[in-house]
Order: C-alpha cells, then structure tokens, then sequence
C-alpha cells in the first residue's frame, strides 16, 4: 500500500519522522503561556498507519490535549489502518466508524495552513496568521495527566455502552450475560510481535501472564467468587497449552472489535503492552490490571512489573469496594 499516495489524495501533508516525533508537552508550555498563541492555532492528529488501537488512542490523546487548553481540535477520518481482516478502504472505514472519535466535531478542511507541531513549537513566530498544528500523537502532554483523561473518556464510555446495548443487544448478551461468574478479560501480543523480532520489548510471556492470573485467581478463590477468564489473542491453541490447562478459554483469530468488547465489558481486565487494550482499560468499568509500558496509567490501576507481580493488596481492596459478581 503506497502511504504517500494516499495521504496526497486525502491532500495531507508528510511530515519526515524527525519532524513528526510527539512534542505535544512543549507545545502545551508554549501554549500555556500565551493566550494570543490559543487563539489562533487549533490541533488535528494523523499520519499513524498502524493499528486500529493505536490510532484510535492517538486521536484520544489530541481530544484531550485539545480538551485541556481549550484549542478547536479538526477530525481528519483514518487513512490507512494496519491488521486488516478486509479490503483496506472498507476496513479503515469500519475503524472509523467504531468509535466514531470525530462525532460532534468540525472536519479538518483540506488545504488549510498545516503546520507540524515540531516546527510550530521550534519557531511559532515563523507561522503567523490561523494555523492547523499537526502531530501523530499527543502521548507526551497526555502521560503527564492521565486521571484527566475521564473528562473526555466518560461520554465516550456512555455511547460506547449505549450501542452496544441497543445495537447489538444480541451480542452484548451473548458476551456479559451468559453467566453470573466474575469475568476476567486477557489480552495477549501476538501475531506481529513474538519474543525475537523487531517488537520484541511488546511481548509478554506466558508464564509472566500466568502469575498475574494465578494471584488473581486466588484472591477470587478466597473470596468465594466465581469466575470465569477468556484470554484474546492470535496464533494456535498449541501457544496457550499452560493457559488453556488451567481452563481458561482462550480465543484466537476473531474479529478485533468482538475483543474488544469483551475486555471493555470484564469486570477485570489485564493489558497487554498495547494500545488496543490500553484503549479498553481507559473505557473500562471495571479492574484494570496494567502491564507498564508507553501509556502512563491511571491512578487506580493496579500496576504488575515485568515479572507479572503486582500488589496484591491493591486487587483486595478493589475486590472489597464492589459487589462480586458484577455480571
């Protein structure tokens, strides 16, 4: 897939990878500073070709930034989104639609005065007049608040939850109602990412995995709490054997938006090193337990390190403030 063609068609401007690296914390002190600056300048996120998670958090991250300093943020729709399970136009449109980020927000005018945000925050003075800063991503700004991320989070969440009720009442059955059993959601790299290619630092083990479930599994236990974990991720049955020994429903190869569903709807949810479950956790109800990555997490997450450990203390006490089961 040629990315120059298609950014030219949607006439958006490539930005060299030294330019486009996140600076959205510099430009949010320089903007912080000055009221004129606020005024003249709105935001917009693209260039990301990678996975639907990904990008979806990106666009999240300038929803927020956007959000915080009171700036227009301008939607551009995806152009091209990675991991596909269909024809690309029809499946960066699904992606799109998915969450429907830009819903109730003006669309970004092509043609407009684009000006990358690394440029911008290196010499602002040398843009004068209305301006459309551009970026990737606004992580940088994002990782310094992210408990602030729920002002723009919660009416997501609403219409998330609300299509998935009344849309697919079908299927939200079939997901949170099959039982009264706490649910433990799992997501696990795969595919792309395996313990010896270039993705490497984004691979978690199975046994690393199996420790976080062993502790939570026994706190589960010794609060009578039944349950239930369905495990998410790609390969074959044969890479999960010491998982699916223990029980745990192991489901491969479906449809990610199915997934993701599911592990926004857990009543526990463990992250992968993704964004795709990072995204989950952010629209999640539930207990999210982190594994530390890019993203920082929120203050109620429980935190495991890279050995799979986490304190324990912190699930009890999450345990303790809800009414088990929950589904």
């Amino acid at each position: 897939m040629n990315v120059a063609k298609i950014m030219q068609q949607w006439e958006l401007p490539i930005t060299p990878d030294e330019r486009a690296r996140d600076r959205s914390d510099e430009l949010s002190v320089l903007l912080t500073g000055s009221p004129q600056l606020r005024a003249r300048v709105s935001i917009t996120c693209f260039g990301k070709t990678d996975g639907g998670g990904a990008q979806c958090h990106a666009v999240l991250s300038a929803l927020f930034f956007s959000h915080q300093h009171g700036v227009a943020y301008l939607h551009q729709p995806f152009v091209l989104v990675d991991h596909r399970e269909c024809e690309h136009l029809r499946w960066t449109r699904r992606w799109e639609r998915f969450l429907d980020l830009g819903k109730g927000f003006e669309r970004l005018v092509h043609g407009a005065n684009f000006v990358a945000v690394s440029d911008f925050v290196d010499a602002p003075d040398a843009h004068p007049g209305p301006v459309v800063l551009h970026a990737q991503a606004f992580h940088f700004f994002a990782n310094q608040q992210p408990d602030a991320y729920e002002e723009i989070v919660a009416p997501l969440r609403h219409r998330f939850e609300r299509r998935m009720r009344w849309a697919s009442l079908r299927r939200w059955l079939a997901v949170v109602g099959r039982s009264k059993q706490f649910r433990v959601a799992v997501h696990i790299r795969r595919g792309d990412v395996s313990s010896d290619n270039s993705w490497s630092d984004r691979y978690t083990s199975n046994e690393v995995i199996l420790r976080k479930l062993d502790a939570v599994a026994a706190e589960l236990s010794k609060k009578a709490i039944p349950f239930v974990v369905d495990i998410y991720s790609e390969g074959v049955l044969e890479d999960f054997t010491v998982l699916s020994e223990r029980g745990y429903h192991v489901h491969l190869g479906r449809s990610v938006f199915k997934d993701f569903e599911a592990m926004v709807t857990a009543d526990l949810l463990i992250t992968a090193k993704s964004s795709l479950s990072c995204l989950a956790g952010l629209l999640s109800r539930g207990i999210v337990i982190y594994e530390d990555a890019y993203h920082k997490p929120q203050s109620h997450w429980i935190v495991a390190d890279g050995s799979g450990r986490f304190d324990v203390g912190l699930l009890q006490a999450r345990l303790a403030a809800i009414n088990c089961p929950l589904t």
